[in-house]
């Protein structure tokens, strides 16, 4: 590990601990050069029990650096806000961000406070505020091999030294953590008054509220308390809260008469400007014909993660507030006999900005989601088998890459088109070609074909190196039988293209002469 710059306390701290000592906080060693065989000064300092004030759960540090001194307070919420932001930092940026500083005064009291057997934070703070995975998360930033600041190697150190002197406090139960926030979850958490129902054959299994109560936060009126942001496991959570009436993708209407629209599903693309269109394939009763009435006013919309959307989340479902309902059109495919839905919506103005409530779900909450995720399935194993447990991961599964290759093609698209290409759809020379509309006997499913076909290999390379072994090797067989059935036809469509080719060329050649 680099070295360490910073507080000569610290520098001390550090290396005592290093080298299995124990540093009670009262004495620092300076680091500047001494004359040889001089002994190092040493330099006094207040105890740190007198600028401490300990809690059960949480801890506050009081500066004694100038008269008036500044009380920092690391409670339980304000550890977790803390935890979220480096941890959010730390996997889009490689660094703990604006709060480094608070980062480095967390870890410089809290392994200080470990190091004089204090035990200031308790295993139920260290719980709530996910302080065990920023920890971790800070170590192994540190051992990525990328090139990280001296601070950034300072802090990991810190974190290090802190994860060994929690796991030799705790012992098991620090490694049980996870299971008990599982456990956790179904009887006081994000799960309370849902119960997963088993599945009949054939079918999915779903959670079910059981206590129809909304949790005390939401206060005596939920249905006007909901800020954009709230955040939930899945629709029946947002059910039990009273966000809507029902745990389905449908529309309903609260006791004051605003209606709140489930995307769970479908497609969402930018549309003319900040709008944006929503489309959806189904049956009739699918089609949301009730808000036909709704045109022109305000709709509470949620999104879940299933949804293909730029602003969809990478998991549960998420309330984003108000928005406009401008066109609402429906047709009917009759060689498919599958009803299309468009949905045209503006967002309102006056609430916080979608880039805002893209960070939601924060990484405490993603932490929550995997476990219920984990749960889920084990809930499924339990009522139908391992063989269909093993089913429904498979699918679950070729849903996620289906939604990443979604989003590879659409980043790759928006690449193309800020970097000045040409866009999907549009001319060499600038000039946009509307797609034509499709008619009562063209297939439904015309854009998202040319969207699969669209696909460069190098995406398709990528999505073969995220499926499990046997999932690739299938898809490797599958394409290359694909490959030897279609050769002759690709030859034959190749000496089509090249007669094209030839025969725009001599009518281009001919035009050319002309005009000579």
């Amino acid at each position: 590990m680099g070295r360490i710059d910073g507080d000569p306390d610290r520098v001390a701290q550090l290396h005592l601990m290093s080298q299995g000592g124990r540093y009670d906080g009262s004495m620092s060693m300076s680091t500047s050069r001494q004359p040889s065989g001089s002994e190092p000064v040493v330099r006094s300092r207040p105890p740190l029990s007198s600028i401490y004030s300990v809690s059960d759960s949480a801890f506050s540090h009081t500066s004694g650096s100038s008269a008036d001194l500044q009380k920092v307070s690391f409670d339980a919420e304000s550890l977790l806000k803390l935890s979220d932001s480096v941890r959010r930092w730390l996997s889009e940026a490689g660094h703990s961000g604006p709060d480094s500083d608070r980062l480095t005064m967390f870890l410089e009291n809290a392994l200080a406070e470990e190091v004089r057997g204090l035990s200031p934070i308790g295993f139920e703070a260290i719980k709530l505020a996910r302080l065990d995975k920023m920890v971790a998360e800070l170590v192994d930033c540190a051992k990525r091999g990328t090139i990280v600041s001296a601070k950034c190697l300072s802090d990991s150190a810190a974190a290090d030294s802190l994860l060994r002197a929690w796991r030799a406090r705790f012992k098991a139960q620090y490694f049980m953590m996870d299971e008990i926030r599982t456990a956790d979850l179904a009887t006081t958490g994000r799960l309370e008054g849902v119960a997963f129902v088993a599945p009949a054959p054939g079918a999915p299994g779903a959670w079910k509220v059981t206590d129809p109560n909304p949790r005390p936060h939401l206060g005596s009126n939920p249905n006007l308390n909901f800020e954009a942001g709230y955040w939930a496991l899945n629709i029946a959570c947002a059910h039990r809260d009273s966000l809507v009436a029902c745990d389905s993708q449908k529309v309903t209407t609260g006791k004051y008469g605003l209606s709140t629209l489930p995307l769970l599903t479908g497609k969402e693309d930018l549309f003319e400007g900040n709008q944006l269109r929503y489309t959806f394939e189904g049956t009739l009763k699918d089609m949301h014909v009730s808000l036909m009435m709704k045109v022109g006013r305000q709709i509470r919309i949620l999104r879940g993660y299933q949804l293909r959307s730029p602003h969809a989340p990478s998991g549960g479902v998420r309330y984003d507030g108000l928005w406009k309902l401008t066109n609402y059109r429906h047709k009917l495919d009759v060689n498919t006999e599958i009803y299309r839905l468009e949905l045209t919506l503006a967002r309102v103005d006056g609430q916080p900005p979608m880039s805002e409530l893209a960070k939601i779900p924060t990484p405490s909450q993603l932490d929550e989601w995997h476990l219920y995720e984990k749960l889920e399935a084990d809930k499924i194993r339990q009522a139908t088998g391992e063989q269909m447990a093993f089913q429904w991961k498979v699918q679950k599964e070729a849903d996620r890459l289906e939604r990443e290759q979604w989003k590879r093609v659409r980043e790759f698209r928006s690449s193309i088109s800020a970097g000045g290409g040409t866009t999907v759809g549009a001319s060499p020379g600038g000039v946009k070609h509307s797609p034509p509309a499709t008619s009562a006997t063209a297939p439904a499913h015309t854009e998202a074909t040319a969207a699969a076909t669209g696909t460069s290999k190098t995406m398709k390379s990528a999505m073969k190196l995220t499926l499990p072994p046997a999932a690739a090797h299938a898809l490797a067989n599958a394409d290359g039988k694909k490959t030897g059935k279609n050769a002759a036809a690709a030859g034959g469509k190749r000496a089509v293209i090249d007669t094209n080719r030839n025969k725009e060329y001599s009518a281009q050649r001919i035009a050319e002469g002309s005009e000579g």
